[in-house]
């Protein structure tokens, strides 16, 4: 008979702790916004997570958004931008496919 293991939690880190962790994020995401990076959330879409800000790569954009960092290297637009080149990829791919 197979156990289920528990995974660890995480631990909420301090003020230095946390500090230390956007430092490293910054080096390798450079889209993070200094000082956004919040530690684990209770509830609602983050629930356990640290989350952070982020500015959208589109260059006349410079919206913000709240992404979790387990997602930094999947998300570097903000919703309406992602939306809008999603948008564009299904109509060129439309195009092509004619």
């Amino acid at each position: 008979m197979a156990t289920a293991t528990l995974k660890p939690k995480k631990k909420r880190l301090n003020k230095d702790e946390l500090k230390d962790a956007e430092t490293t994020l910054r080096k390798k995401y450079k889209h993070v916004i200094p000082g956004t990076l919040k530690n684990l959330a209770a509830v609602g879409n983050w629930s356990g997570k640290r989350t952070v800000k982020i500015k959208c790569a589109t260059p006349r954009c410079g919206n913000e958004r709240k992404v979790a960092t387990s997602d930094l290297a999947q998300v570097r637009y903000c919703e309406r931008c992602t939306l809008r080149r999603r948008r564009q990829r299904r109509h060129h791919a439309q195009l092509r496919a004619k």
